[in-house]
């Protein structure tokens, strides 16, 4: 699904001559890395700069500070947006780092917040993203923060509770409440199955295994 495990996966497939499908994976990195490996997930490179983007031109933030998982997707997002709002005029005031599985990010965010930020950049998974708000709203940070679409998922969200009031993230285009089909019958199926409404990790891995369903059907065995 992720972006570290698709890396790691990738070679293991070209030594087997298979194929790798990827619902999730989007650190640029993974961008023409073998013709054996497909990815439904768009690139980092774009949201990391349409997230740059509006911090630099919308929001009209000079100097940021950036709060990172060190994974691939973490580490790939954030670089795509460093280098973009850099390009744009804006200045990085740090740049912290946290292993992975980290709960408790209160020394990282006093870290960032002692380089006197004027918003904030958060970049890993759902949990992760919840914990660094719920941190930076101990600490009473009053500027703005940004962060990932990974942050978009119902467990994720829950957790942050009243944190993620003003937080501001990209989403890519999964539709819960759209009429269309195949997506209508999949958020209601989804629904009363897991009692919960899809997210987009839910989305990606269903269109993934309908990408391989139809691959199999309409190719003849080797």
């Amino acid at each position: 699904v992720s972006s570290s495990e698709a890396i790691a996966m990738v070679p293991k497939a070209d030594a087997a001559d298979r194929l790798l499908v990827a619902p999730a994976s989007s650190t640029p990195e993974l961008t023409g890395i073998s013709t054996n490996f497909f990815r439904l997930h768009p690139s980092d490179h774009a949201e990391g700069t349409r997230m740059s983007s509006f911090a630099a031109q919308k929001m009209e933030v000079a100097q940021i500070g950036m709060l990172q998982a060190d994974t691939a997707y973490a580490r790939g997002i954030g670089e795509v947006f460093r280098s973009d709002f850099e390009r744009q005029g804006g200045g990085v005031v740090a740049l912290v780092e946290f292993p992975p599985h980290t709960e408790d990010f209160g020394a990282q965010v006093d870290e960032l917040l002692a380089t006197g930020p004027q918003a904030v950049f958060l970049s890993g998974h759902g949990m992760e993203i919840a914990g660094m708000l719920r941190a930076l709203r101990e600490r009473q940070f009053p500027g703005h923060i940004l962060t990932t679409s990974a942050f978009a998922t119902p467990a994720a969200m829950e957790a942050a509770g009243d944190d993620m009031d003003g937080v501001f993230f990209s989403q890519t285009g999964f539709d819960v409440s759209s009429d269309l089909e195949p997506v209508k019958s999949f958020v209601a199926d989804y629904t009363e199955k897991y009692g919960q409404a899809p997210d987009f990790y839910s989305a990606h891995g269903y269109d993934a295994m309908l990408v391989l369903g139809e691959a199999l059907t309409n190719t003849a065995p080797r």
